[in-house]
């Protein structure tokens, strides 16, 4: 895929036209043309698929895998030094 503007996980909102929507990015895919499409889904599980023209990032956000390795590898060090981290 060329030209990927944004990530999975990343929060988003399409603000143009006649609705707003917010959410978050939870799959890219190539369209058979070339072009990229978003799926965007809102905190109530509606999908919507737009264009990165469509899309504004609200904020970028980490996998939830890469956090549960965050507090996993600051456990270890906790028990290695015998003292909780900040």
């Amino acid at each position: 895929m060329s030209e990927e503007f944004f990530q999975i996980y990343d929060r988003v909102i399409k603000d143009g036209g006649d609705y707003t929507f917010r959410g978050q990015v939870v799959a890219i895919f190539q369209k058979r043309s070339g072009a990229v499409r978003y799926v965007v889904e809102n905190d109530d599980g509606i999908l919507h698929i737009f264009s990165a023209a469509n899309l504004t990032l609200i904020s970028r956000h980490e996998p939830r895998c890469d956090k549960i390795e965050k507090v996993l590898r600051k456990k270890r060090i906790e028990d290695k030094m015998g003292e909780k981290l900040p």
